[in-house]
């Protein structure tokens, strides 16, 4: 067996977990270091080869240490846990006394470091930095490397982050992503740290490599750093990638990432409001691209009141008014005999784009059909939501007529709002 051959079996076996760290102290043995020792042992095996047969036997106490860990398995009682841990240890620390530049055996030990009591955080780093140092292509390591200077980083905690563990973890996921170029978690955590240093060029290439990259397996330790709600999806790398297209200026490239997220989950509240940030200042192409998303996803789940306002109000901008308008009134019809305050909010939607269309007449016409499917055209006890919304109405209805000159039908509506909501609105 070679050596990467033993290593991609050694890694699948332990995994590389650093998930109980968040849940309990570190306290080290008493004495000198494992570590200090073996680091005195490699250091006077420097410059030598290892004999055919030493190499043989030491892969053969690597292969029964894996079995020890198997045997480990926390479903087992904790007494014999333990004692398979012990000797595993043994079996590995024999394995590096006869080859001292096995790093698959050094970061099997930081493993143990970290998931078996005492556990000891800088122990495990100092086992796998010989590990990377032995074979500067060893996965194990620079993944439990990367991990636990992330975690020494305060990722995740807003102004409490250490600069130099944040340098060190980013260049640690880098060499976890170069060896694993569709490493999820390896691209995810550099886009943080990337985002963190003020590099916005490279947060974005780490986030549309996120999003191309393979499903991961194990997410534990991400959605700890970064909080429940987060994974390791390639919907949160859009989600993402849309935000920081959006802080680098570059919303034409954002409209693209989110529609085509909208499109695929017209449920994604934070989508939806990251995409109409997008559209502010969006040029006809870029409106284009969004309209054909949007009305997928208003086809997928037509009772959505925010993609339909959405799609409409990115057809009017882009000079198709008449189709936005269509929209809002189909959508209105489907729902005002179920969902007054959608059918509501649509009819505002619905002359707010008139109004931008200097189609002032049927702008009214829409905003007081708004008060009448609430029943707030005229005078009765008001509730408290319903209260504001007819406040905001209202005022769009008074300078609307206004705009159009039609003075009298203002100074009406004004009369009418105080009538409904008190004589101290709208005064002067």
């Amino acid at each position: 067996m070679n050596r990467s051959t033993t290593a991609l079996v050694l890694t699948l076996v332990i995994g590389v977990s650093t998930t109980n760290l968040f849940s309990q102290g570190t306290s080290a043995p008493v004495g000198p270091k494992l570590s200090e020792t073996l680091a005195r042992n490699l250091a006077g095996a420097t410059g030598t080869d290892v004999p055919e047969d030493r190499r043989a036997k030491a892969y053969s106490k690597l292969l029964e240490a894996q079995r020890f860990i198997w045997r480990s398995n926390p479903v087992r009682s904790r007494s014999g846990g333990q004692g398979a841990v012990k000797f595993a240890r043994n079996a590995l620390q024999v394995a590096l006394e006869l080859d001292p530049k096995l790093a698959e055996a050094y970061t099997a030990l930081a493993e143990l470091s970290l998931s078996s009591p005492p556990t000891d955080v800088d122990e495990a780093v100092q086992l796998a930095l010989m590990a990377v140092k032995v074979d500067p292509n060893n996965f194990g390591g620079h993944r439990i490397l990367a991990r636990l200077f992330t975690y020494k980083s305060n990722l995740g905690n807003s102004g409490t982050n250490d600069r130099t563990y944040a340098a060190k973890a980013l260049g640690e996921w880098k060499e976890v992503a170069r060896l694993d170029p569709r490493n999820a978690e390896a691209w995810a955590f550099l886009s943080e740290f990337y985002g963190l240093a003020g590099m916005q060029n490279e947060q974005i290439d780490s986030l549309k490599k996120w999003v191309a990259a393979s499903t991961p397996v194990e997410t534990q330790f991400y959605k700890r750093v970064m909080g429940g709600q987060s994974d390791l999806s390639p919907e949160n790398a859009s989600l993402k990638l849309g935000a920081a297209l959006i802080n680098a200026g570059r919303s034409a490239d954002a409209v693209e990432v989110l529609s085509l997220l909208v499109s695929d989950e017209p449920s994604n509240a934070e989508a939806i409001s990251l995409l109409r940030q997008s559209l502010a200042s969006a040029d006809a192409r870029t409106s284009a691209v969004a309209i054909e998303s949007l009305q997928q996803a208003v086809f997928a789940n037509p009772d959505s009141p925010v993609l339909v306002s959405l799609l409409a109000q990115v057809q009017a901008r882009s000079g198709k008014v008449d189709d936005g308008a269509r929209v809002l009134r189909d959508a209105i019809e489907r729902t005002k005999a179920s969902d007054l305050a959608a059918a509501s909010g649509l009819q505002v939607t619905l002359g707010d784009i008139l109004v931008g269309a200097d189609r002032l007449a049927e702008a009214v016409t829409a905003y007081e059909d708004a008060l009448k499917l609430r029943g707030l055209d005229r005078p009765r006890t008001v509730l408290e939501t319903d209260r504001t919304f007819a406040f905001q109405v209202y005022e769009k209805l008074i300078t609307t007529y206004r705009k159009a000159n039609r003075l009298a039908e203002a100074r009406s509506a004004v009369e009418r709002a105080r009538q409904l909501l008190g004589n101290d609105v709208f005064a002067g």
